[in-house]
């Protein structure tokens, strides 16, 4: 398997490790980054937030008092791009929960997102109160 990945970038804050270890595992598949394995969800109430959520992002039902005013206002600025990248996704297939934690009464969850034409990472942040203080998007390896 004498095989040498190099990656040359122009741009300083993309992973060449991650773009590396794809492109072998091209050539070998044994080196191709292995999807993230779901773990058992026992918040099942927070999985429907998000998949609320998601779902009412293409027509924005969203509704604000599920939302601390911060993450909201975040939110009424990008509009138009939340709505335009969720809809180009397509229907949202499943939720697989892959990380939760916590510290200081705000709660975090990591889930795959599996819509039909992608799959997203998602990191969703809790308040104390259960309101939706942080939503991040990222696309998996």
């Amino acid at each position: 398997d004498r095989l040498a990945v190099v990656v040359l970038l122009n741009r300083g804050s993309t992973d060449t490790a991650r773009i590396a270890r794809r492109v072998a595992g091209v050539y070998v598949p044994e080196l191709a980054p292995r999807p993230e394995k779901p773990i058992e969800d026992q918040d099942p109430k927070t999985t429907s937030l998000l998949r609320e959520c998601i779902e009412g992002t293409p027509d924005w039902r969203l509704a604000q008092d599920r939302f601390t005013s911060d993450m909201w206002q975040v939110l009424e600025t990008q509009k138009a791009e939340i709505q335009a990248q969720v809809k180009a996704l397509g229907p949202l297939q499943d939720l697989q929960l892959l990380s939760r934690g916590g510290s200081d009464g705000a709660r975090t969850f990591r889930y795959r997102a599996v819509f039909t034409h992608g799959r997203v990472i998602m990191a969703l942040t809790l308040d104390r109160d259960g309101r939706i203080a942080g939503l991040q998007n990222s696309n998996e390896d």
